[in-house]
């Protein structure tokens, strides 16, 4: 249901555009400050203490910018975007068991994700002057995963069974799709955008990252979901 009213509510926004709209398109790029938000893996293992840590990753596209009369503008983007974050939890005390192998609770995992993203802004805005404009925006987005990537201290262990056979099967931590909305403010100073933006994912991480044979393969981040702050400046032209 969420993923109708996503698109409708996109499609809505593309037919207000009036036939003499101005248009302009720029390139940018910029910071990603971003982490994960929701339930985590405490029903995976216990009752753990666990914290997500935020990470530094960055985003570069185009971007189509269609003035709507004397305050709105519409900005639909597509950009490469990477996001993640670690996921910390304090370790269990190893138990030496002679014959026995016994895995323990990795001190970090680190989850790396990419996605190809299309965010489609509404700016609202006031000029001052002829060369400058600040505004506030608003909209949805949708990204599309291209790649994940994890790494931890005991991640094969703990999360996917003792032993190569497991350890070496395929993991998906992330959804295909995310989608969510967007808010955030900026300014234009000529050709030069610079503007910050905090998106809100509503779609989870999946339950399990795969299985083996009947087996599932549980997900340390299942039930959280992406959060970012985007930091950006465009070149329009």
């Amino acid at each position: 249901m969420k993923k109708v009213l996503f698109a409708i509510a996109a499609l809505c926004m593309l037919m207000t555009l009036p036939a003499q709209a101005q248009i302009r398109f720029g390139l940018k790029g910029g910071a990603n400050i971003s982490g994960l938000e929701g339930s985590t893996a405490n029903e995976v293992i216990g009752d753990l203490k666990n914290e997500i840590n935020n990470a530094t990753n960055y985003h570069i596209g185009a971007l189509v910018q269609i003035g709507m009369g004397k305050f709105f503008t519409l900005q639909p983007e597509l950009q490469f975007t990477t996001k993640g974050a670690t996921l910390q939890k304090e370790p269990i005390v190893d138990v030496n068991i002679p014959g026995f192998e016994v895995p323990t609770v990795p001190n970090d995992i680190t989850l790396s994700t990419s996605y190809l993203e299309l965010p489609i802004n509404l700016q609202a805005g006031i000029r001052l002057g002829k060369l400058a404009r600040v505004y506030l925006q608003a909209g949805p987005y949708a990204s599309l995963l291209l790649a994940e990537e994890t790494s931890g201290k005991g991640l094969g262990e703990l999360f996917e069974g003792v032993g190569n056979e497991l350890s070496e099967s395929p993991r998906e931590f992330a959804n295909k799709l995310d989608y969510g909305i967007g808010v955030g403010a900026g300014v234009e100073v000529l050709f030069l955008q610079l503007a910050v933006k905090y998106d809100y994912s509503f779609a989870e991480f999946k339950e399990t990252a795969g299985n083996i044979g009947n087996i599932d393969i549980k997900n340390p981040f299942a039930g959280m979901q992406n959060r970012n702050l985007n930091i950006s400046a465009a070149f329009l032209f």
